[in-house]
């Protein structure tokens, strides 16, 4: 997956969004993406145990799903990537599918484009 800076991931089973501003302009798998989200939000639930602990407690659920949508125990989902600037993209396994607008799996909307 190329992500740039200007692009958001989504997953919607779990409500949770990598925004445009964190994981700036990344070259990763999809694995990759979610461990390192996981990772992420792994740095302060010490500080969050202490301060808010049932929230702590629900990002951890958050962490452990991340975890085992990347090892691929938990499958399948929807992951979006939205990028204004039409510069991300999902490469796919051009073993199955020789073209990515006909892989059932993917949905591609284009976003109208202006001289605006």
């Amino acid at each position: 997956m190329v992500k740039s800076e200007h692009a958001t991931i989504r997953f919607p089973e779990l409500d949770f969004e990598i925004p445009r501003s964190t994981q700036k302009g990344s070259l990763n798998t999809v694995e990759g993406i979610l461990q390192r989200s996981a990772d992420e939000l792994g740095i302060e639930q010490p500080y969050r145990y202490t301060q808010a602990p049932e929230i702590a407690a629900k990002i951890d659920e958050i962490i452990v799903t991340l975890r085992s949508m990347a090892s691929g125990a938990r499958v399948p989902f929807t992951l979006i990537l939205d990028d204004p600037s039409g510069n991300s993209f999902i490469s796919f396994d051009s073993s199955t599918y020789t073209i990515p607008e006909n892989d059932p799996r993917m949905n591609f909307n284009r976003y109208p484009r202006t001289l605006q």
